[in-house]
């Protein structure tokens, strides 16, 4: 399923659709998932020998989104995530559409809605971004922060992705085209194919007696990401450089700014077992993922960290593969269970 398809207002119908919060004893219904503890209640006050209570001092309430008792929690009241997934708002700010931006979080206000998720990143080279490792376009990081900005004013939380599985731009196969720790492309396997707009789309391996061999290439390729060393150095800077930056309009460190409720790892990660050269995918994309939470954490203790995939069922529950839409679903590297029970993933999603 390609999220781009999706209109910026498209209720819960992809991205994030479910948001699953732990509680105490770190189960989801009967699946087990890991907690973060809140901090303690504040001890009651004792009177004085004459019978009169101390003076109460101000308990400071943290303005970040965290998860206690198995509920989202928001200035110590219940948070109840309702939202959209809306991939097209950076592009809008990029593009001398502000109002656009400003438009759709008034629309979701009046809906009732309190949450959105978009990228981090680029997906098209219509949105400059992070043109080459390390290396940012103003404008298109620009783009970011009056989204943040406008989220802010609007009331709006915000869920951020860090990297893409699908789209080529900023996405797992430019990382691994990027890396020189990666075997180079071959002289006649080119960057990938190319969709309907021009945009090199990973998930196309063309037609013909040829497109079976493209499509083991760009598969075997692609699970490169979760190992290859400067591909995960990559991704870890571009981490960093987003947890560090200064919002330009409002001055807020992305680290530091509430308007965050949680960061995605990566959209919908995919490491493809069925193929033989990545029979170890399970374990390549769960070694990843533990690495990469506990990098994203180590920066920033104050968002919630999930991990952004649609929830296949893997090996660790393999009762509860019938649940998976379909066979090719165990194939992916994914195993919902396993992967959200990371100790710094604090919530579970479901793509719909």
């Amino acid at each position: 399923a390609d999220p781009t398809s999706r209109s910026p207002l498209s209720l819960a119908s992809g991205g994030d659709a479910g948001l699953l919060p732990t509680d105490d004893a770190g189960d989801v219904g009967a699946l087990k998932v890991p907690k973060r503890v809140a901090p303690p209640a504040r001890l009651p006050r004792r009177a004085k020998p004459d019978g009169r209570l101390p003076p109460v001092e101000p308990e400071e309430v943290s303005p970040f989104t965290s998860v206690r008792k198995g509920q989202f929690d928001k200035a110590c009241r219940p948070f109840y995530p309702v939202g959209f997934n809306g991939f097209e708002l950076v592009m809008l700010a990029a593009t001398n559409q502000r109002a656009l931006v400003d438009d759709a979080f008034e629309q979701a206000r009046a809906l009732g809605l309190n949450t959105a998720r978009t990228w981090a990143h680029s997906i098209t080279p219509q949105l400059p971004f992070q043109g080459s490792p390390g290396k940012y376009d103003a404008e298109g990081v620009e783009a970011l922060d009056y989204v943040l900005d406008s989220a802010a004013r609007h009331g709006i939380s915000m869920i951020l992705s860090f990297a893409d599985n699908w789209k080529y731009y900023n996405g797992v196969d430019q990382y691994v085209d990027w890396s020189t720790t990666a075997p180079a492309r071959g002289p006649n396997n080119k960057p990938p194919f190319q969709d309907k707009t021009g945009d090199p789309n990973p998930g196309d391996y063309g037609t013909g007696p040829g497109a079976e061999e493209v499509k083991r290439y760009e598969v075997a390729r692609h699970a490169l990401f979760y190992t290859d060393p400067d591909a995960r150095r990559f991704y870890k800077d571009h981490v960093s450089f987003l947890l560090g930056r200064t919002n330009s309009i409002n001055g807020r460190k992305y680290g530091e700014d509430p308007t965050i409720l949680a960061w995605n790892l990566i959209n919908e990660p995919r490491c493809e077992s069925w193929l033989a050269a990545n029979s170890d995918c399970d374990r390549d994309l769960q070694g990843w993922l533990k690495d990469m939470a506990r990098h994203v954490r180590s920066l920033d203790p104050n968002h919630l960290i999930t991990i952004g995939s649609e929830g296949f069922y893997g090996a660790s529950t393999p009762a509860l593969k019938k649940y998976n839409p379909a066979e090719w679903a165990s194939d992916l590297g994914q195993d919902f269970v396993a992967n959200t029970d990371i100790p710094e993933i604090d919530f579970a999603t479901v793509h719909a």
